[in-house]
């Protein structure tokens, strides 16, 4: 049954009128007033009553399997309503102007516009579904398209695989905005990204923004980012335990809440690398290589400073070379300007300490823990370099210093010591030396020949020299060495000894023959 645009309900009603002698008695239809089916007391124009135990039904029909019912309240038929089934069984609602749904009192709890947006809590919706409320899903939410957006506004915002820019409403930017389309296929603008968002309560500009990833936008569609704005940290969590942040000046701290360089690790524990087994309960780091096991450790100990430790990962007993610059460059320890290869700089400037245990000028310190000895190295200002080998625990007690006990030659003032163990280019100032030697004493043997002085007189005029004393064109070529010439000298003042025992005898025979003759001579 069809009741047209423009046509009472009256004029329905007076066409029924025909057929009311065939309806029940409870069936009303009166010429004027109310009519009823079902009721023989209609409170409306057309009431339509059930019994106790049936729903009243109204049945229309073309004949064709269509039907329709229209309503309407004005004469042009802006607002009509009207509901009906088409041949293909499909039922649809159609109002000019809108449809609206209510309960109770209330009528406009559900609303679709002309252009096709529902509203529910809203009689004005700007989308497709527009909801003023709350809402909740006990099953999945799904996207057709990558390009759909599920809530986009300036007061709070949730976005699902939008493209063309990740946010377009800055600087609100809060909420959740989730853009992914699991499969791209072409487009220029379509990019996978995923984004979340957690903003302050009130967000007044986008500094407010305290977490953000970001998976490649419009400009950039390879990129990963990691963001945190603000004074927030981006922190990383495990277990319900931060494992590690990137504060808002860019420091990244693992096992510290304030990094104070751009990475910084603490770790819990403080002691000496492990020796044994395969764990570093100290280190607060570890670099490795997995083709040959070892691994660089480095840790901290609160009293005995920071180390570092190459060794095999399985095994810990295993230590292996440590390298510094292997290709070259220098290496500064206290100094940001090594002049070469190795170069140390103390802060104080002295000469060894010789009690007590601290060393504090030494720049450097070479030790043996089975025997405590140390080598300290240091630097006066005014006073030169020194080397001090002591004992670590009493700096009073000093042990030997050797250079090349082994052999080889020392040099002093030159690159070249030649032959000699201590080649000095240089004067040298000691109290004592100790010259180890042959000696002289074979002058006083008795089958030494001791020279006749006339021998040595003809020997000296000849060579300008005493015998066996090198000329000074050998000691200009060769130089002096000073156990031999000391024992050469001794030799000639030990013949000199002998000469004069020998003349002081000859002199007192003379003196004896002498007084004789005087005495002979004053005889009367």
């Amino acid at each position: 049954m069809n009741i047209a645009p423009g046509r009472p309900v009256r004029w329905f009603l007076s066409s029924l009128l025909p057929v009311a002698a065939l309806a029940q008695a409870t069936n009303t239809f009166p010429t004027t007033g109310n009519a009823g089916a079902g009721t023989a007391s209609p409170t409306t124009i057309l009431t339509v009553a059930g019994s106790a135990n049936t729903r009243p039904n109204v049945t229309t029909s073309n004949g064709s399997g269509s039907a329709q019912w229209t309503f309407d309240n004005s004469s042009d038929g802006n607002h009509a309503w009207a509901a009906g089934r088409d041949q293909s069984g499909a039922y649809w609602i159609e109002q000019s102007t809108g449809a609206t749904f209510g309960t109770g009192t209330t009528y406009q709890r559900f609303v679709i516009d002309t252009s096709g947006n529902i509203g529910l809590g809203t009689t004005t919706p700007a989308y497709k579904l527009d909801v003023a409320g709350d809402i909740r899903a006990s099953g999945n939410l799904i996207l057709s398209s990558a390009t759909g957006t599920i809530v986009k506004n300036g007061a709070g915002r949730m976005d699902i695989g939008s493209v063309g820019g990740i946010i377009t409403d800055n600087p609100f930017w809060r909420g959740l905005h989730l853009y992914s389309p699991m499969t791209v296929v072409g487009g220029a603008n379509e990019f996978p990204r995923t984004s979340f968002f957690y903003s302050a309560t009130t967000l007044t500009n986008p500094t407010d923004l305290q977490f953000n990833i970001v998976a490649g936008n419009s400009s950039s569609n390879t990129s990963l980012y990691l963001a945190s704005e603000g004074t927030g940290a981006l922190k990383l969590v495990t277990n319900s335990a931060e494992r590690l942040r990137i504060d808002s000046s860019g420091n990244v701290g693992i096992g510290v809440a304030s990094p104070g360089a751009k990475l910084e690790v603490q770790s819990a524990l403080s002691g000496f690398p492990a020796t044994t087994g395969t764990s570093q309960p100290y280190a607060s780091a570890r670099f490795g290589n997995v083709q040959t096991n070892g691994v660089l450790d480095l840790g901290v100990n609160s009293a005995g400073g920071a180390w570092l430790q190459y060794t095999h990962k399985g095994d810990l007993s295993q230590s292996f070379p440590l390298l510094l610059n292997p290709n070259g460059g220098n290496v500064g320890v206290g100094t940001t300007s090594p002049g070469a290869r190795f170069e140390v700089q103390s802060a104080l400037s002295g000469f060894p300490a010789m009690t007590g245990t601290s060393q504090p000028y030494a720049s450097a310190r070479f030790g043996n823990v089975q025997t405590n000895g140390v080598l300290d190295i240091g630097v006066n200002s005014s006073g030169g370099a020194w080397l001090q080998y002591t004992h670590k625990g009493d700096l009073s007690q000093s042990f030997p210093l050797l250079l090349n006990p082994n052999g080889g030659n020392v040099g002093i003032g030159t690159t070249n010591p030649g032959t000699y163990k201590l080649a000095v280019v240089g004067k040298i100032h000691a109290t004592e030396i100790v010259v180890e030697t042959g000696w002289s004493d074979y002058v006083f043997a008795d089958d030494y020949r001791l020279a006749p002085l006339s021998e040595v007189e003809a020997h000296i005029k000849a060579e300008k020299h005493l015998p066996g004393i090198p000329s000074a064109t050998e000691v200009a070529q060769g130089g002096v060495s000073v156990g031999d010439m000391q024992a050469k000298l001794l030799a000639k003042l030990e013949e000199v000894t002998l000469h004069l025992i020998a003349q002081e005898k000859r002199i007192a025979l003379l003196e004896q023959e002498n007084a004789a003759l005087r005495s002979k001579s004053s005889r009367p």
